[in-house]
């Protein structure tokens, strides 16, 4: 009786029951059957959705973890690169400061070397002229002996003056 009520109702009514289908009889198991296999398969997407959202989550939780290890790993390189950094430019200023060093060392060293060099020769020359001086003495003292010794001299005789002198 109800189903009469419903072909009776008012325009009015009708229009709130525009999405309901006639369908015939015969046709109902048939209607059935797709209505379930449609509710199946509205179900089976919605799993899949399901599925899909909870491995999204499962790969959102995945790379926030992998996001902050890698942010944890770039902080502990950036301070490797500034100590690292720091490191190198105290190194420079070593580097420096001992480059000025051993130039003014090896501005002193080549100062002293040449006043050692130029002592070296003035004491050459004093050298060559004292050897001068006694090489002079020992002739004049050579002379003087033998012009001393009357008549030949023998080969003994001039080593015996020789070596007293």
């Amino acid at each position: 009786m109800k189903m009469l009520n419903i072909f009776k109702r008012n325009e009015t009514e009708r229009g709130e029951l525009e999405n309901i289908k006639m369908i015939a009889v015969p046709d109902i198991r048939e209607y059935m059957v797709q209505g379930y296999k449609e509710i199946e398969q509205v179900r089976q997407e919605k799993e899949r959705e399901e599925k899909a959202k909870n491995n999204y989550k499962k790969d959102a939780e995945k790379f926030e973890k992998l996001y902050d290890a890698t942010l944890v790993a770039l902080d502990e390189f950036k301070k490797r690169d500034d100590t690292n950094s720091k490191k190198i430019e105290d190194l420079k200023e070593k580097l420096e400061t001992e480059q000025t060093i051993r130039k003014a060392d090896s501005k002193e060293s080549k100062e002293e070397i040449n006043k050692l060099q130029e002592e070296i020769i003035i004491l050459n020359n004093k050298n060559e002229k004292i050897e001068d001086i006694t090489r002079k003495k020992i002739k004049t003292e050579l002379a003087d002996k033998i012009k001393e010794i009357k008549g030949n001299l023998s080969k003994d005789k001039v080593i015996e003056i020789i070596n007293s002198i």
